[in-house]
């Protein structure tokens, strides 16, 4: 009975450093930043505002460019990054990397949904109402 213990302590170690495994519907955004500016001028605005057709790239705006004094949020590749500060500079803004790998809050929000263990698995009588569960799981409960 102890070596049972012992191992499944084990296997559960094991489990919480356990990396995702890419899968067709997982995109790790490895590298991936998001980039934030503040246009305070209309010249600075429209920088902004076109540099998807400037840098022959779409870029994803969290906070698309509207007003100014306002952030705007800028979601880049890491094959654009470089390419996205350096042109942000010379149009006198100042860019802040807000995250500088988007790609390791993905890994870690993956690895926490992977980590509920379905209710079809545990006994009924073990149902732990202190500990999150999904929808499905409770809903399998009653």
């Amino acid at each position: 009975m102890r070596h049972v213990f012992l191992i499944s302590l084990l296997i559960i170690g094991l489990n919480a450093f356990a990396v995702p495994k890419p899968s067709e519907d997982y995109v790790t955004y490895q590298g991936y930043s998001v980039i934030r500016v503040i246009p305070h001028t209309e010249e600075q605005l429209m920088l902004v505002y076109k540099l998807s057709e400037t840098l022959k790239y779409d870029f994803d705006f969290w906070k698309p460019p509207s007003k100014l004094n306002k952030p705007v949020d800028i979601f880049s590749p890491p094959t654009m990054t470089r390419q996205l500060i350096a042109h942000l500079k010379k149009g006198s803004l100042m860019p802040v990397t807000k995250i500088r790998d988007f790609g390791e809050r993905v890994a870690a929000a993956h690895m926490e949904v992977a980590s509920y263990i379905s209710s079809d698995a545990i006994d009924p009588d073990s149902f732990d109402f202190y500990k999150y569960h999904p929808f499905a799981d409770i809903m399998g409960y009653i």
